[in-house]
């Protein structure tokens, strides 16, 4: 994730996915909410865009 933000396009690229499901993520707020896994889905989208996992960069060390 760390570098995500030393490349511009790939971040640019993250915050204009972040921007076009916002309106989505705001709908399914309320029920992520209810289930409890608000943080979990944002988290899981933040890494979606980032084009890797963390585990993934976590077993190439």
């Amino acid at each position: 994730m760390i570098d995500l933000y030393k490349n511009d396009i790939k971040l640019k690229e993250m915050l204009n996915e972040i921007k076009i499901y916002n309106i989505i993520f705001k709908i399914i707020q309320g029920q992520l909410l209810k289930f409890g896994v608000l943080h979990e889905a944002f988290v899981f989208m933040l890494i979606s865009f980032a084009g890797e996992s963390f585990i993934k960069k976590y077993n190439s060390e």
